[in-house]
């Protein structure tokens, strides 16, 4: 699976590419822009797979204070991949449009406390162009590695309230659990416009490539009510605004 997309958070607009396979089959990979000279990704590999992806700006940081100017950076038009050092290479589409609306979380609220360990997500959205809509839980301090997600694609406009059972969420880093153990945990949100297409490396072999542009939310939850010697709600919430806002990160 490969995605090139132009996500928009609090802090701006972020170029986000990611590229995924089995284990063993992406040593490296690069991205050329149109016109442009080829940047490296950064790759890890484990035992279920490999996984290369690159934020630009740097997560942490400010992002680029407008689509347009993201598009200044990083143009519309056909992106070459290349991995494994040229083995294998494809050209991709990046021509974002800006979603006309965005997503929000309405349980649980942000900062909640005593959230149940198997969650049911409730949201609500006024984009009437978005396509998907992406939620992700995902663990930090002591619950570090548990990541689980689900995208939901279709026509829009999609009805502007809904939930996300747990049991619907899948886990991208081993086994799900049963239940969330006790900790804390970041929800991101997202809502966008794009395409989801079945493309052929030009050496042959097909994959799955996601764009698009994305306005995405960030919030926190403890699961369940800490004690009094545990963090306050305010520092849980500081913790999650530092958290990593791409999937893996």
């Amino acid at each position: 699976f490969v995605s090139i997309v132009a996500v928009q958070t609090a802090t701006g607009w972020f170029f986000e590419t990611d590229v995924d396979g089995p284990a063993g089959a992406i040593p490296d990979a690069t991205l050329t822009p149109p016109a442009g000279s080829p940047f490296a990704l950064t790759c890890e590999s484990a035992g279920d797979g490999d996984s290369c992806y690159r934020t630009d700006p740097p997560e942490g940081g400010a992002g680029f204070a407008s689509l347009a100017a993201l598009l200044a950076a990083y143009p519309a038009g056909s992106y070459l991949l290349s991995l494994d050092a040229g083995a294998l290479t494809a050209q991709l589409a990046f021509a974002p449009v800006e979603p006309d609306g965005d997503i929000s979380v309405t349980f649980p609220a942000n900062g909640a406390v005593g959230v149940s360990a198997t969650p049911t997500l409730s949201f609500t959205h006024d984009c009437d162009t978005c396509g998907f809509l992406f939620f992700e839980i995902e663990g930090f301090g002591a619950t570090d590695g548990i990541s689980l997600e689900t995208t939901r694609i279709g026509l829009p406009p999609f009805p502007p309230t809904g939930t996300v059972a747990y049991a619907e969420l899948e886990s991208l880093e081993g086994p799900k659990p049963a239940a969330l153990p006790d900790g804390s945990y970041r929800l991101a949100t997202g809502a966008g416009r794009g395409a989801l297409t079945d493309e052929t490396f030009l050496q042959g072999g097909s994959f799955q490539y996601g764009t698009g542009a994305e306005r995405r939310s960030v919030t926190s939850f403890t699961v369940p009510e800490p004690t009094a010697g545990l963090a306050s709600v305010a520092g849980l919430a500081a913790l999650a605004a530092r958290a990593r806002l791409a999937r893996r990160r």
